[in-house]
């Protein structure tokens, strides 16, 4: 998302508006227009910095759609005031988008480090449990390590297991 301006643009006394963006210094972009093949030159009817003006500019074509010359352009039948007035309406829509989406970031990604950070904790410890149970109880009861040896075995890859990916969960 890069700063920028969406603007309102015109050749006096034509109907069409164009509503488009720059990222670039908006002079620059209204003489682009200007060495095009017009016949007369455009002139900005309005032009508001933004911080996203892809987005911007997207919505206001959504508002204005009704009004659309044709679909592969930027160019509106409305006057240049309401042209000014979609476009406001889509930066405050654009920023509310913005701003809820990045006032989740910050709620949900701690919440999400805490919970990974609490289920990690307890799959280490679960592991941790499991091999001092099996080796516990093989080194207490000598019949266990001869009878059920493929037991304990399964049970210590197991707890292996648990304990790398509770690190695992706990690093990221």
């Amino acid at each position: 998302m890069s700063k920028g301006h969406v603007y309102a643009a015109r050749v006096p006394g034509e109907p069409e508006v164009k509503i488009g963006k720059t990222t670039r210094p908006p002079e620059k972009r209204l003489r682009e227009h200007n060495n095009s093949a017009v016949l007369r030159d455009y002139e900005y009817e309005f032009l508001l910095a933004v911080n996203d003006p892809s987005a911007v500019e997207k919505e206001a074509h959504r508002l204005l759609k009704d009004v659309r010359v044709r679909k592969d352009r930027e160019f509106f039948c409305c006057s240049p005031r309401e042209a000014k007035k979609k476009i406001k309406q889509a930066a405050v829509t654009v920023e509310k988008r913005s701003t809820g989406s990045l006032l989740k970031r910050l709620l949900l990604n701690p919440l999400r480090s805490l919970v990974r950070l609490l289920f990690g904790t307890a799959l280490t410890i679960s592991g941790l449990l499991v091999s001092l149970a099996v080796l516990s109880i093989l080194y207490v009861d000598p019949v266990a390590r001869t009878d059920y040896a493929e037991w304990m075995l399964a049970y210590l890859v197991g707890s292996g297991i648990l304990l790398l990916f509770g690190f695992r969960l706990i690093r990221r």
